[in-house]
């Protein structure tokens, strides 16, 4: 664990802190991009980013407080405005809430503007998984695995203080998992535009972040479960969800493609 990369003047620099701006310029370089190959202007396309980054943080919020209301309740203010508490499929549906509205006032294209918004926030998550990895958070549940990774003694890992666990590195997992599922959707998808149904790349990207998160959640150690009786996080079940939406967005944005050849 790794928290504080540096210190520059007795202020820390947080790898956290540094991994989430880096998956933002990345994934949002992605997005603007993709946008304006679309013909929607650069100051658009960033004024666009910066309210979807707003609107992920806040449902990121919310989410939180709905997931942990015990934490919420004792300390509202510190859980809204705090440096913690961030839960990713808030930020998602606060983003696409966003996008919504956005494509709503603009007459612009939604399909074309959730394709470039999956795009960046795969590349994004890959990148931001490595902050949560060095900070600690997402840790793993106990393995014998060789290449598991062991935090210090205190940290949620070992409860009871005693002993250090090796435990799987999870957000690595989904750090390598997301970085694969960017570089196979940018490379089946990268052809002329005319070729590609809009739509197609954000289902591809819901699918495969639903399986990927639904694998590595099984690895984790702070788990979440809400339907007493099934061993099925509550991130699982809302991975299932994302699965489920992604397939019916590819088939529907494939029949509208043939429909048009036709």
């Amino acid at each position: 664990m790794w928290p504080v990369l540096i210190q520059i003047g007795g202020v820390p620099l947080y790898s956290f802190g540094l991994m989430v701006s880096l998956a933002f310029l990345c994934g949002g370089q992605v997005f603007i991009r993709r946008l304006k190959a679309d013909k929607i202007s650069e100051n658009e396309a960033l004024l666009l980013l910066i309210l979807i980054l707003l609107g992920g943080v806040i449902g990121a919020r919310l989410c939180y407080a709905l997931f942990f209301p015990a934490m919420f309740w004792k300390d509202p203010w510190g859980v809204l405005l705090g440096s913690g508490g961030l839960v990713w499929y808030g930020g998602v549906v606060g983003s696409f809430l966003v996008l919504a509205v956005a494509a709503a006032y603009k007459h612009w294209p939604w399909r074309l503007l959730l394709d470039s918004l999956a795009l960046g926030a795969v590349l994004g998550q890959s990148i931001g998984r490595l902050g949560c990895f060095f900070s600690g958070c997402c840790y793993g549940a106990p393995t014998t695995l060789p290449w598991a990774v062991v935090y210090p003694l205190g940290h949620q890992t070992h409860p009871d203080l005693t002993h250090v666990q090796h435990v799987h590195p999870s957000p690595l997992y989904e750090s390598i998992g997301m970085l694969g599922l960017f570089l196979l959707v940018n490379t089946v998808f990268g052809k002329p535009k005319k070729t590609v149904a809009p739509g197609q790349m954000a289902g591809w990207c819901f699918m495969g972040y639903g399986l990927v998160r639904f694998c590595v959640e099984a690895t984790r150690g702070d788990r979440l479960l809400w339907i007493p009786g099934f061993d099925i996080s509550a991130s699982q079940w809302i991975s299932m969800v994302m699965i489920l939406a992604g397939t019916v967005l590819s088939y529907k944005t494939g029949l509208k493609r043939g429909s048009a050849e036709q």
